[in-house]
């Protein structure tokens, strides 16, 4: 479990203050971390952990685990690089619109390679039991993308997964034009494009990621590394809507 020191907890107040305030996000965490004298980590954990109230409460509201049938875009590296950092020891957390982030900033580059390959194993015999219809996206200009497009695509043929894997200029490009295609163009997602069937079926959409674009334009997101890491290692994580807004 990621604990939050002092600082942080009084920094994260103040920057949802801000931020709930209209104020930009880089020049309220430059300001809120000097403030506080934050070091690298502690403002990365700012900036990922803390939404404004407003923000927070629309994306807690598109989270939901997915059924069976439902049709899931998986953010791989946005997944797989989470439950990584766990397993390094590098600070997770619950950020304040209740998805699981992490403070371990690959920045394109891609190490421990057998670690990666484990959690591809892992996670395809996660998701082997349900009944899902996967697309995962990788990025391809990150190092060795394709190979890692390979290596998931064997471990969901192993598991027996229904999945397509594949590489894009840019994972979030791809999974975003993907709902756009299956929805339609449109601003926002309105309760009918939540709930309204994409495909002559019954199915949902999903994407599987905690980046906060995707979120925000996805009728719903699963949260697939912290249930994987709860639910498989009984994980515990430091939880800035804990803090912010007295939510358990």
């Amino acid at each position: 479990m990621t604990a939050f020191t002092a600082a942080l907890i009084e920094a994260a107040h103040d920057y949802r203050y801000l931020l709930d305030r209209g104020y930009p996000e880089s020049s309220s965490i430059a300001l809120v971390g000097n403030r506080h004298r934050l070091e690298a980590d502690g403002r990365l954990m700012l900036f990922r952990g803390v939404a404004s109230r407003a923000d927070s409460e629309r994306r807690r509201d598109r989270l939901a685990p997915p059924r069976d049938g439902d049709l899931v875009l998986l953010d791989a590296y946005n997944v797989v690089f989470t439950i990584v950092h766990y397993y390094l020891g590098k600070p997770c957390f619950l950020s304040s619109d209740g998805c699981l982030r992490d403070a371990g900033a690959n920045y394109g580059r891609v190490s421990h390679g057998e670690l990666l390959l484990r959690v591809f194993a892992e996670l395809a015999g996660f998701l082997s039991p349900r009944n899902l219809v996967l697309e995962a996206f990788f990025d391809a200009p990150v190092s060795r993308s394709g190979e890692h497009a390979a290596a998931l695509r064997a471990a969901f043929s192993s598991a027996h997964c229904l999945a397509e894997v594949g590489a894009a200029a840019s994972a979030d490009g791809a999974i975003g034009a993907r709902i756009e295609f299956i929805l339609g163009p449109r601003k926002d997602i309105d309760q009918e494009a939540r709930t309204r069937d994409p495909s002559g079926s019954h199915r949902r959409l999903f994407v599987a990621s905690s980046d906060s674009v995707l979120v925000d334009r996805a009728p719903w997101a699963w949260d697939l590394a912290r249930e994987f890491l709860e639910e498989r290692h009984a994980a515990t994580f430091g939880n800035f809507a804990a803090i912010l807004d007295g939510q358990a």
